[in-house]
């Protein structure tokens, strides 16, 4: 390390290079002042050390793997179906992030960080008839609210969907070996297909680490009044398309004080539709199979997206 005592170059100071090279006398790096040996040597191991514990630098290793089909044009994306029976389809995004063939250790003491993005798009179609039935208007169909309209002799009623229904975009892991063949989800994940409640099947809350949650459609509804519809005419619910966007989410797992774990590699499922439901103290994700009937549609499309994944130090 250099300790400078100099004063400053000042603007107006000769630039020769003996008056140069004095001012910087006190500057102790070898070679030229560059990027190589300037930029790049600014840090040393002390730097990423814990104080007193010389266990090297905090972060072990990071990796990043694209995922999806790596077209931001969205000329011929694929599309994940939504599931009409339990357990639900899970639709495999193409791509890994692979350790190889030894994989990579998570030991004792240490930490694993994982951030990952997809772009998807919900889609979804109507059955075409008079009704036109989309699928939060389906039968069985959750958050489907019959409401009276204050209009008509006898007043009909109308029906109004609470707008909660989503997507998952799920990471699972291969901690089994190299061939990766055996994908789990990760630790403090379930797998949705057992039922949970009700009959229904899904996760708690509680078990949905690494998840990330794609709004299914966007509704809106119009001339509603003291729990009521002033007029089932021209239309009661105004549907706003979601355009293209990301489902991002992260995943932490601290190993310490359960044994050390390896892990072969990472990716991504899309499975839905989901819904919330709440049976006594617990919030639950419930599939909802009763969306797609009758020839309407309901499809998240998905692009490109990314996984990165962090080992590190706890300290």
């Amino acid at each position: 390390m250099s300790r400078i005592n100099r004063p400053p170059v000042l603007p107006g100071d000769p630039a020769s290079a003996a008056q140069l090279n004095a001012a910087y006398g006190d500057f102790s790096q070898l070679g030229a002042v560059d990027q190589l040996n300037t930029r790049d040597s600014a840090f040393d191991l002390a730097h990423f050390q814990a104080p007193g514990t010389g266990n090297g630098p905090v972060i072990i290793r990071s990796d990043s793997a694209n995922v999806g089909t790596g077209d931001i044009y969205h000329s011929a994306s694929p599309v994940a179906p939504a599931s009409i029976a339990a357990p639900p389809t899970k639709t495999v995004v193409s791509g890994v992030l692979s350790y190889g063939a030894n994989g990579q250790v998570l030991a004792d003491g240490q930490v694993l960080r994982v951030y990952f993005n997809l772009a998807v798009r919900p889609k979804y179609t109507g059955t075409g008839g008079s009704p036109n039935i989309y699928p939060w208007d389906s039968v069985g169909a959750l958050g489907k609210y019959d409401v009276p309209v204050r209009s008509g002799s006898p007043p009909p009623n109308a029906f109004i969907s609470d707008n909660a229904h989503f997507w998952l975009v799920q990471l699972e892991w291969d901690i089994t070996s190299s061939a990766l063949i055996n994908w789990v989800p990760v630790d403090g994940a379930g797998n949705f297909n057992g039922v949970v409640v009700a009959g229904r099947s899904g996760q708690s809350l509680q078990t949905m680490r690494g998840c990330a949650c794609v709004p299914a459609w966007n509704l809106t509804h119009n001339r509603w009044r003291d729990g009521a519809i002033l007029s089932a005419l021209p239309t009661v619910v105004l549907d706003r398309r979601i355009g293209w966007t990301s489902a991002s989410s992260g995943y932490v797992l601290l190993k310490n004080p359960l044994t050390s774990r390896t892990i072969y590699g990472l990716r991504l499922v899309i499975h839905g539709i989901y819904h919330p439901y709440r049976d006594a103290n617990t919030n639950y994700a419930v599939l909802d199979v009763n969306l797609v009937a009758g020839g309407n549609s309901a499809e998240l499309e998905y692009d490109q997206g990314n996984i990165t994944a962090i080992f590190m130090r706890e300290q």
